[in-house]
Parts: structure tokens; sequence; C-alpha cells
């Protein structure tokens, strides 16, 4: 949603955000400049939240380059969580 309003901006202060931001009209730069504070404060929040299963091993192995061309093994189960449903099943048999 957008609404026409009426500011009073430091024109200095627009003209070197519009360099900042690599915007060239004023509302554009008022618009990205809104916008970063908000992924500013949005990244801030991410930052502050745990991630105990991102550990150095998983993220390797997100990293590490994959093949398309050939099928991806599964990793195994842990032996105190049950195995998931097998995948190549229907899902009325498995709704059984």
């Amino acid at each position: 949603m957008r609404k026409h309003t009426t500011l009073d901006l430091d024109q200095g202060l627009v003209r070197e955000a519009a360099v900042a931001l690599g915007t060239s009209r004023i509302t554009e730069t008022v618009h990205a400049a809104l916008a970063e504070v908000v992924a500013r404060r949005r990244r801030a929040v991410l930052a502050r939240l745990e991630f105990p299963d991102l550990t150095p091993g998983a993220l390797a192995a997100m990293r590490a380059p994959r093949r398309f061309d050939t099928p991806v093994e599964k990793p195994a189960a842990p032996a105190d969580e049950p195995a998931p449903p097998d995948e190549s099943a229907s899902p009325l048999s498995r709704a059984r």
C-alpha cells in the first residue's frame, strides 16, 4: 500500500543516502532507506536466534558440492528415532 504524503527532508542527507544506496529519485531513496532499516532489524533478530543443529559438520555437508546425476544416499536415522516412512510407498499404503 502506498500513501502520498509531504515530508520535510534534509536535502544533503537525501543526496548522501542516494549515493550510498545507488538511487536517483527522492521517493526511490526513501523507500530503499526504509527497506534497509527493516532488513537490518530482521538480520539482528535472526542473529540472536540459536541454531543448535547448525554444527561445523552440518555446514560443511551443506556447502559440499552435489552431483545431481546420481541419487543421493539418505543418512541413516538415529537409533532413538523411528525411521521415516518409505517415500516410494503410495500415500494410501502409508495411511493404513
